[in-house]
């Protein structure tokens, strides 16, 4: 009963401190609960820390196959967990990225922004973007459309300095 509490106790740690406490009374900080884990719920950038520094696998995937990226909704963690190694284009036992795993807008785009590929098909033939929600599609549109032109233009600067060597 005691293991069940810690392991309970650390996918709710609030501070850096809780998990410090947690790891040396023997939390394992990638014991999974049902298909969630650690740095799967860690809300503050501190905790996300902590866990690694206390050997969290940013790459770690439940049974699902989906990591922390697919769970956490702090775009701070996110980066943090990109800046330590993890593959925001993962894909889960369904071909799909965390892309596939909001229809927040705003997730939506800081997800392209860092890197999460928009142009991934599921195993079902699927692309993300249909969970967007209605009201929010028009402003997705616009998003991409801008994204789009972005590697147009950069394709073809890339082209003329080709041309130029």
């Amino acid at each position: 009963m005691l293991d069940l509490d810690i392991k309970r106790e650390l996918l709710f740690a609030e501070t850096a401190e809780d998990v410090d406490i947690l790891v040396k009374a023997g939390a394992d900080v990638n014991g999974l609960m049902g298909s969630v884990f650690p740095l799967a719920l860690a809300e503050n950038l501190e905790v996300a820390k902590a866990l690694v520094a206390h050997g969290a696998d940013v790459n770690f995937t439940n049974k699902k196959g989906e990591t922390a990226i697919f769970y956490n909704k702090n775009i701070a963690v996110i980066k943090f967990l990109i800046s330590q190694g993890a593959n925001i284009n993962h894909l889960n036992n369904d071909g799909e990225t965390a892309l596939f795993k909001t229809s927040d807008i705003e997730m939506i785009k800081a997800l392209i922004k860092l890197g999460c590929s928009p142009f991934l098909k599921n195993k079902n033939g699927d692309r993300h973007d249909t969970k967007i929600k209605p009201a929010d599609k028009e402003e997705y549109q616009s998003f991409m459309n801008k994204l789009k032109e972005m590697i147009r233009n950069a394709l073809e600067q890339k082209k003329q300095m080709l041309q130029v060597a």
